[in-house]
């Protein structure tokens, strides 16, 4: 399944002209509720500019810490293999 999102799902204090978000700096936590719940259940977002030059994929906040763990895990079991440490 696909969920594509814009500026409109975005919770009012990231939408306006003054505190408009810039694409690359957008979370889950900028959605509206029911558009984090959507985020959940499909597992991942992409959210569009409304020129769709620029996107971000968005992942719900456990996902994505889940995948951060596993990057860390991995970078550590690499940095052990033929390198001395600092």
């Amino acid at each position: 399944m696909k969920l594509e999102l814009d500026r409109i799902d975005l919770k009012e204090e990231y939408s306006t002209q003054f505190t408009r978000i810039n694409c690359s700096q957008t979370r889950f936590e900028h959605f509206k509720e029911d558009v984090q719940k959507a985020i959940k259940s499909v597992g991942h977002a992409t959210f569009y500019e409304f020129d769709r030059r620029n996107y971000n994929v968005v992942y719900p906040e456990e996902e994505l810490a889940a995948e951060e763990r596993a990057a860390t895990a991995t970078w550590e079991s690499l940095g052990s293999v033929g390198h001395e440490p600092d």
